[in-house]
């Protein structure tokens, strides 16, 4: 029972703070050091094989229970989970992750059970990529002139529009990007002029990709500046909210210095 009030007691600290990132203009909230790690297993291997693919140890810890509590406060009914580990070749290099948001989550929840100095996830906002775009192209976006088929949930969706200005005057994704769990290599234009704004906005996010993330860094370099993007470490313990509507996320590339002592999250999915 003193265990339990304790784990309760970490949730409460949190609120204020929590409360704070969910009213506010905050979109991507860091815990440093959330809570303590207890001593894991070898990192599993993975090498180039998908996550499913790896045997992963059943672990009961800590941070777990902390993630449970951000979850209720987040007012979150569903829930995913999953384990992911750095995929590396034979040189044990990891590419990147490229830029991208959880389809169908509201907010992503990412907790380091062990870090690497050498590998960052970033972050940028959708405000801060469109406004590296000309008026003309942010206008289209926020405008019905574009169609997707939904893989996931196997349906057409006409009439949509990628991007809103929400009441804070702040670019996010239409509601019905995520609510039909589409991602924008599902969605194609109606008009010529559409196609271009598209396709002006894909190669945006794929400079991006190559500016920000395919190098490997120890230290964000100051070109994170002029785009507004943040990078965090995720070391043993930490907790990095995401609300997938206002942001795109990506982790660096690196090599994996000791595949024993692999980078290894936990992702979890929440939804209301």
């Amino acid at each position: 029972m003193k265990m339990l009030n304790r784990r309760l007691q970490l949730s409460r600290l949190l609120r204020r703070k929590l409360n704070a990132f969910i009213t506010g203009k905050q979109h991507a909230f860091f815990i440093e050091k959330a809570t303590e790690i207890e001593p894991l297993p070898e990192t599993p291997y993975r090498g180039l094989e998908r996550m499913y693919n790896v045997r992963v140890p059943h672990l009961s810890l800590e941070i777990d229970f902390l993630l449970d509590g951000i979850i209720r406060y987040l007012g979150c009914s569903s829930a995913n989970n999953q384990y992911n580990i750095d995929a590396f070749d034979e040189q044990q290099w990891s590419d990147a992750l490229p830029f991208h948001y959880d389809r169908a989550a509201e907010f992503t929840l990412l907790a380091g059970l062990r870090g690497a100095e050498n590998k960052f996830t970033v972050v940028i906002s959708f405000h801060d990529v469109l406004d590296l775009m000309n008026e003309s192209d942010r206008q289209i976006l926020c405008k019905p002139y574009f169609y997707a088929f939904s893989t996931q949930l196997k349906e057409t969706v006409s009439n949509l529009t990628i991007f809103i200005n929400d009441a804070k005057s702040i670019f996010a994704l239409h509601p019905d990007i995520y609510t039909h769990q589409l991602e924008l290599a599902d969605v194609f234009a109606n008009t010529p002029i559409a196609s271009t704004a598209l396709e002006n906005l894909r190669n945006l996010i794929a400079r991006l990709d190559l500016d920000l993330l395919s190098k490997e860094i120890y230290t964000p370099p100051t070109i994170y500046k002029k785009f507004n993007a943040k990078a965090y470490g995720l070391q043993a313990g930490d907790i990095l909210i995401l609300r997938n509507a206002y942001l795109l996320h990506g982790r660096t590339a690196g090599h994996v210095i000791d595949i024993k002592q692999n980078r290894w999250l936990k992702t979890i999915f929440v939804s209301g």
